[in-house]
Order: C-alpha cells, then structure tokens, then sequence
C-alpha cells in the first residue's frame, strides 16, 4: 500500500489513507466547491467569483477552480449539447468540461494573476457576439499573467437559468477568446 498524493485531498481532511500498489485516487472524489451560482451575483459578480477561482485553480482541492467554472456553466450536466466553448460539445460529465477547459484557449486562464471587467454590455449589443437564446449580458475581461503579460480577451455570455437547482442564477451559456488582442 502507498499513500495518496496529498493534493487530491481537500485541506483539512484529516489522515492520509492508502490504496491497494497500482491504484490511482480519483480525482473527482472532492467535496463541492466552495463558491457557487447565487441569485444574488449580478453578471459582474458572477465572472469576478468564476476568476477569482482560477487565481489558485487547485485550492483547496485538485481542479477546484476547474469545478466552479463548471458549476456556472450553464449547459453543465445536461444531456443537450452546449456552446460554452464556442463549439457545440456535450458536458453532462464534469471530465468532458475538465478536458476541454484544460486543454483549450480558456485553459490560459488557470493561475491567471489579475484581470480588468472591460465592459458589461447588454446581450447583442453591438460588436458583441451573437448571443444565444435568453442571454442578458455580456462581460468582456481581460486576463494577464504574473509578470503582467496579457493572457487574452474573453466574452462571457450570461444567461438566467430558469430552472432547476440554480434557478435564477446568472450563469455563463459561452466563454469564448476574443480573437482580435488586447486593447489599448
């Protein structure tokens, strides 16, 4: 028996158990994450609580920050395809979200340093992306890296989820790079 790789733990949880030589934790054996969509959070609020996760995306367990931005995506856990990536993909599994977050565009964001909310527009305002169906806003942020370099421009579309457990809750139906650089 070996123990298990203390970062797959969360904080606090006590002793390190042990499984069978050749067996690797599961990863998803986390609890919730910290933070989730509220009623309450405005559009703004909502981004800056996803990006705040992504600040330190490993505390307080492996992928947490991963997690919360799975948790706000609005076609996470549906069996209905989802345009959270630009592109239709199913996300009914948080392992289909971890995969495409990681290994995406939006993936620069993980260990992002610091970020500026650039505008916080009405859905289809002009020179915004067409939004989908019941969108309400669009946040525009852009993210930079430790030394201070631009890590990109990023829409997140908005949408009121109408029902079940995060009724009324702001989330993000897309999270998608803008392709045309920073601002000055």
């Amino acid at each position: 028996m070996r123990a298990c790789r203390p970062n797959l733990l969360p904080a606090g949880a006590g002793a390190v158990f042990s499984l069978p030589e050749g067996m690797e934790p599961n990863p998803q054996n986390t609890p919730e994450p910290s933070v989730k969509p509220s009623p309450d959070l405005d559009a703004e609020g909502a981004v800056r609580t996803q990006l705040e996760s992504l600040k330190d995306p490993h505390e307080p367990f492996t992928n947490h920050g991963i997690m919360v931005m799975y948790e706000f995506c609005e076609g996470a856990g549906a069996m209905e395809r989802s345009r959270y990536f630009g592109y239709s993909k199913d996300l009914y599994h948080f392992d289909h979200f971890l995969g495409m977050f990681q290994n995406g565009e939006v993936g620069k964001l993980c260990g992002l340093a610091s970020y500026d909310i650039k505008t916080v527009a009405a859905a289809g305002a002009e020179g915004l992306p067409a939004p989908p169906p019941g969108s309400e806003a669009v946040v525009e942020v852009e993210a930079r890296a430790d030394d201070d370099a631009p890590l990109g421009r990023y829409h997140f579309v908005m949408v009121r989820r109408g029902y079940g457990k995060y009724k009324d809750c702001l989330m993000a139906g897309a999270l998608l790079p803008v392709k045309d650089g920073p601002r000055s």
